[in-house]
């Protein structure tokens, strides 16, 4: 099941959204709102699809431009309008994935929402199961609080390719309710004791015996990308 987040001035529409979600149990319905909130509440973008109805030229592209900003690359979003304007397929390219649709014909609507969430947990899935098989080549084991925050940081770096070591620490230790260091001193440790006993293994898949783990997660997140396309 995923999440949406329903911005639009259309009762019609919103009733549909609202009855279908509640006879299929297909999605949830966190937020409805005829209006741009004052401030953004905090989205799980995990499994969260943003609908925004601006077919009416209200002031819902504002919104778009505020989950812009706090975007990190992992929400998706489904834009309904009449024409597509230059600036706003702009903020559209920053999402992870987007449908633009002209008309808010409902059905066409929950199409496109299946098709973003579907490939989001395509895209999910073959990560966390690709790097689980990197992870245990390497001899990391599961049990290890080390394997957990180097795929989640995998997995956010594949989202973003812009985000720094410091960043995916902090990302990570929210996710996991620690501390920043505490993530960062894991990683290396794991990764440092890895490297030493599997020093074959490193110089076959990296080319290296020593490689940072930065590197390692950019290498890994860089070579999922191209797998799927981005």
């Amino acid at each position: 099941m995923f999440n949406i987040y329903l911005f639009s001035e259309n009762f019609s529409l919103i009733n549909h959204f609202i009855e279908y979600s509640l006879l299929t149990k297909e999605f949830c319905m966190k937020e409805v709102s005829t209006i741009v909130p004052y401030s953004l509440f905090e989205i799980n973008e995990d499994n969260s699809i943003v609908i925004i109805d601006n077919t009416k030229d209200r002031n819902f592209d504002s919104l778009l431009q505020k989950f812009s900003i706090i975007n990190r690359r992992k929400l998706s979003v489904v834009y309904l309008c009449n024409n597509i304007k230059s600036e706003i397929q702009e903020l559209l390219n920053t999402f992870y994935a987007y449908f633009v649709v002209e008309k808010t014909n409902f059905m066409d609507i929950v199409y496109k929402m299946k098709s973003v969430f579907n490939k989001e947990r395509y895209y999910k899935n073959h990560i966390c199961n690709h790097v689980h098989v990197i992870l245990k080549q390497l001899q990391i084991s599961q049990s290890n609080l080390g394997y957990k925050y180097l795929q989640k940081a995998i997995l956010l770096k594949s989202f973003n390719e812009q985000l720094k070591m410091k960043e995916l620490c902090v990302l990570v230790a929210k996710k996991y309710a620690t501390t920043s260091t505490r993530v960062d001193r894991c990683m290396r440790t794991v990764l440092s004791t890895s490297q030493e006993k599997n020093a074959h293994c490193f110089e076959e898949m990296f080319h290296d015996t020593k490689i940072s783990t930065m590197s390692f997660i950019t290498i890994l997140a860089d070579d999922l990308r191209k797998e799927l396309g981005d």
